[in-house]
């Protein structure tokens, strides 16, 4: 897997996460700086984000209180019914 930033033809890095959503209201792309690289407790959480560190900043969020769910509702706003399926640990990779 190749993690190094790809540059465009002018030479600037790509720093924008993408994701095209479909709601009852229609499509829609959602850019964001950051969103959820891994949730629960999954060995292979650790290497990961060892590997993605190398390219950018990565969060734990762990027993998500009122406000880390709120951030995490932003993201995706499926994650935090994710905690009432028992899920306590959420990675959150931040693109700079």
């Amino acid at each position: 897997m190749n993690l190094k930033p790809e540059e465009n033809k002018n030479g600037v890095d790509i720093k924008v996460w993408f994701a095209f959503v479909t709601s009852p209201l229609g499509g829609n792309v959602r850019v964001r700086k950051a969103f959820i690289a891994g949730i629960g407790n999954d060995p292979g959480d650790k290497e990961l984000a060892e590997k993605l560190s190398q390219l950018m900043r990565i969060g734990i969020i762990e027993d998500p209180d009122i406000d880390e769910l709120m951030q995490l509702s932003t993201l995706d706003p499926d994650s935090p019914d994710l905690t009432n399926l028992g899920v306590r640990r959420f990675m959150i990779s931040y693109i700079e």
